[in-house]
């Protein structure tokens, strides 16, 4: 998605927390200018939005647009702690892996922590965003990717260790503690 495009999608999200009739009429202000916008091209420099404009970071959702995204209930950001993390974040990730407390502010349930999955495969590596349960040690959202050649090896990075991946059903082949450094898939 180009930088406008995430720069309007972040404004109009803005507007969505102001809960006043001002702030709801300047949210529809916005989604107004933004399908004007797509329809006109007022980006002279930069190209039209193309159909899966927005990406989920988590599992590769995607949304033709972003005022589809803002209607669908797509976020375009959350807290790790007190870190604001990029998103942006499908509906159903939301649903999942983070949660709004009292005061709107939208974070990562405590139990999961934000990391990035790799799977080094035929002498290349495919990268993505992941969610993992540091309790039950399971890949909760990942993008695997495929690649041609023989998987060398499936990890994920968290809080900057480097942890072996693995599907569950693999799980009782190994003691644990190896499966305390460990992540499952399904």
């Amino acid at each position: 998605m180009n930088g406008t495009a995430i720069q309007r999608f972040n404004i109009v999200c803005e507007y969505i927390h102001d809960l006043t009739d001002e702030g709801w009429e300047k949210m529809k202000a916005a989604i107004h200018e933004l399908e004007t916008a797509s329809v006109k091209g007022d980006d002279d420099d930069e190209p039209e939005p193309s159909s899966n404009d927005l990406v989920c970071i988590f599992c590769d959702a995607t949304t033709e647009s972003v005022v589809a995204a803002i209607k669908s209930g797509w976020i375009p950001s959350f807290f790790v702690g007190d870190t604001r993390q990029d998103g942006p974040v499908c509906v159903e990730c939301c649903a999942k892996c983070l949660s709004t407390d009292e005061r709107g502010k939208v974070a990562l349930k405590p139990e999961f922590a934000v990391g990035q999955y790799v799977r080094v495969q035929g002498g290349r590596e495919f990268k993505s965003h992941c969610v993992v349960n540091t309790a039950t040690r399971a890949l909760v959202i990942h993008t695997a990717g495929t690649l041609p050649g023989r998987l060398a090896e499936e990890y994920v990075v968290v809080d900057g260790g480097k942890h072996p991946v693995c599907p569950c059903r693999l799980r009782d082949n190994y003691t644990a503690d190896e499966q305390a450094q460990m992540f499952f898939w399904k």
